[in-house]
């Protein structure tokens, strides 16, 4: 647990003591409790925001607005427990792949430990703005963003999913990522970042034109 303290300060020593000897199961937990908390101090400003949109939609067949605000709940609690572990799990495969483009000796669960450290800096973003939601009058999720989407009046298309993208939790999970996958695979951080940094553009900017082709909501 103190690891995903330790990798905010030193992210050397910690990716090379769990390299070595440490384990990623409490870790693991701690970060899945700590996402379920910050789910649940957003979950007044997401269930303001799933009202507002099923009002103008009709709703299923003998389905209740309760009803549906309740699905909503469970489904954000559900899923503050699944996306750390799909995370971490899909993310050493991303990291193995780098790892075998630079000839590196990590193994799975060692990388499997990497992304999982990696993940420290979005939890530490979704607590953020759970406090905000909490002391703020915030009346959109766009309120609480922590990126360069402050910068735009209209929230939607292309150019905001881009600037989504310079956000400094998403920076500081990728450089946690690099060094960690330097220390895992005994390369040197030169040889990992242009892969690594490659590979997290190309999914980022897939995701934005994507995300930028949806109606504005």
């Amino acid at each position: 647990m103190n690891s995903l303290v330790h990798v905010l300060v030193s992210p050397n020593v910690t990716f090379n003591r769990l390299r070595e000897r440490g384990g990623w199961l409490l870790p693991l937990l701690g970060i899945i409790v700590f996402s379920m908390v910050a789910v649940w101090l957003q979950m007044p400003l997401t269930l303001r925001t799933a009202e507002k949109l099923l009002q103008d939609k009709p709703l299923p067949a003998n389905m209740t607005m309760e009803q549906m605000l309740n699905l909503n709940m469970i489904t954000g609690t559900v899923m503050s427990v699944l996306l750390p572990v799909l995370f971490v799990f899909l993310g050493a495969l991303v990291l193995m792949i780098v790892n075998l483009f630079i000839r590196g000796n990590a193994t799975y669960m060692q990388l499997a430990k990497v992304a999982l450290l990696a993940y420290v800096p979005w939890l530490i973003s979704g607590l953020i703005s759970g406090v905000l939601i909490r002391t703020m009058d915030v009346a959109s999720p766009y309120d609480v963003m922590l990126n360069a989407t402050v910068l735009l009046p209209e929230k939607h298309g292309l150019l905001f999913q881009l600037l989504t993208l310079v956000d400094p939790f998403r920076i500081w999970m990728l450089v946690l990522a690099i060094i960690g996958t330097a220390v895992a695979a005994e390369k040197s951080k030169k040889s990992v970042w242009p892969w690594l940094t490659a590979i997290w553009l190309l999914v980022s900017f897939f995701s934005a034109f994507f995300a930028g082709q949806a109606p504005a909501a």
